[in-house]
């Protein structure tokens, strides 16, 4: 595919057959909405619903047509659509008045793609944006993209099948007889593919696809901005980004991580149109909601906060104590409109 249109315009919806797999973030709480157990074998439709590959396979074949409604939201698919999910467990979520660690990300105006800003080949990779699904967790963290290899495949293949051993031991031990079918269907698949790739890769073990640093003249401003690597919609509020600023001078010589506590978390839209979008915020779509984190400047002072931005740190906590008192005299009146509501 026309890989390159992606990686360069964050605005451009991504086409569902130009697309292998997905990587996605998930709680440890959420399961397959079908067996409601720890997802096996995880595979999504187009519509972004993830499910376990036995449940929705049987859930398929219990069906007459090709296309069948997606029992979470009735839009339709087939088996061919399914594609493959790598589960990342979410680290615990951003909430106020709890640490957090933000790391400095650096990344090429108009690209999608950033990096850690501490990886010690970071002009590499900002010259060629594009990184293998197989490359370190370290490389890939602030990536939206990445780009294909018979490796990550094999990889994630071996993967699945011992979760589909896994699987079959649970369910024989258990008497249960449902999705064995499926399950033995699955599996041979799944052992073919295997297969295939391993006797490709006798013959070309070498094989990795071209990079894509010549089919788009890199932008060299390079913009640096502070994110969390498992909540990428995170972003460090531009007032602690300023107080910052103004203890280390340039981006440059900005700390590779800060850690405090989070004081606010502020709801933005991104705006329509790269003109109008925050340049740090360039990849991502136009109207994707962003979270802006501001966190207790005071332990990352490397000195004397200058007095106008002190002035108005002070400010906004006491604009923040001023809202925290509105809002607990509306629950007050809540509370007491209920009781009294339940009295009559």
């Amino acid at each position: 595919c026309n890989y390159s249109n992606y990686l360069y315009n964050p605005d451009l919806p991504v086409n569902w057959d130009d697309v292998f797999s997905i990587e996605s973030y998930v709680d440890e709480a959420d399961c397959c909405p079908i067996c409601l157990m720890p997802f096996s074998v995880p595979r999504a439709t187009k519509c972004g619903h993830i499910f376990c590959y036995p449940c929705i396979m049987y859930y398929l074949r219990q069906q007459e047509d090709e296309w069948v409604k997606c029992p979470m939201c009735g839009e339709y698919f087939d088996s061919l659509s399914l594609r493959p999910v790598r589960i990342l467990h979410a680290k615990a979520p951003i909430r106020e008045s709890n640490p957090c660690t933000m790391e400095l990300v650096a990344r090429n105006r108009g690209v999608v793609n950033g990096f850690s800003a501490s990886l010690d080949n970071i002009d590499t990779y900002l010259n060629n944006p594009f990184p293998l699904a197989d490359s370190p967790e370290q490389v890939t963290q602030f990536c939206h993209l990445l780009r294909y290899s018979p490796q990550y495949e094999l990889k994630n293949l071996e993967h699945d099948l011992n979760d589909i051993d896994a699987s079959l031991a649970s369910m024989n031990s258990a008497g249960e007889v449902l999705l064995l079918g499926a399950l033995q269907v699955i599996k041979e698949d799944i052992q073919g593919k295997i297969q295939t790739i391993q006797a490709f890769l006798q013959v070309h073990p070498n094989s990795i696809p071209l990079t894509v640093s010549s089919l788009h003249p890199i932008d060299s401003d390079v913009l640096l901005y502070y994110s969390c690597p498992s909540h990428l919609s995170y972003h460090l509020h531009p007032f602690t980004l300023k107080c910052l600023r103004s203890q280390y001078g340039d981006y440059s010589d900005l700390p590779p991580t800060i850690t405090s506590t989070v004081v606010q978390i502020d709801d933005v839209e991104v705006a329509s149109g790269s003109a109008a979008k925050d340049p740090t915020l360039h990849h991502f779509p136009s109207f994707a909601p962003i979270h802006y984190v501001e966190l207790d400047i005071r332990p990352l002072l490397c000195g004397r906060l200058d007095e106008r931005l002190w002035k108005e740190m002070k400010n906004r906590e006491t604009e923040r104590r001023r809202i925290q008192r509105l809002m607990k005299r509306e629950e007050r009146k809540i509370g007491v409109t209920l009781v009294v509501c339940c009295h009559e």
